[in-house]
């Protein structure tokens, strides 16, 4: 069963290559979010800081490879999204909703 974090894992870097950030910069994205994440627990009780951190936790190597199978297996964002049936006119119009593009 996926936790929410991997489908947030999943849909947030997916929409973040559609609309042409590169991968590096989804990558830096994600181990920067954890930092933030794990600076904000530091002040909590250290039981609980010890519970959600273990919760929370995204490994560096997971986030690196999704970008990187995509693009291995499907050659673009786009073409994944096509390939699982969101038709390109309703990537377009993410695309728009997100961006000034």
């Amino acid at each position: 069963m996926l936790k929410g974090k991997d489908r947030t894992g999943i849909i947030a870097p997916t929409l973040l290559g559609l609309m042409g950030v590169e991968h590096r910069d989804i990558i830096n994205d994600y181990q920067q979010s954890y930092i933030n994440i794990k600076d904000r627990f530091q002040t909590m009780d250290p039981e609980l800081n010890h519970r959600y951190m273990n919760l929370m936790k995204s490994e560096p190597e997971a986030i690196e490879q999704f970008p990187h199978a995509i693009h291995d297996r499907y050659g673009s964002f786009v073409s994944y999204l096509s390939t699982v049936g969101v038709d390109v006119t309703v990537q377009d119009q993410i695309v728009k909703k997100f961006t000034s593009k």
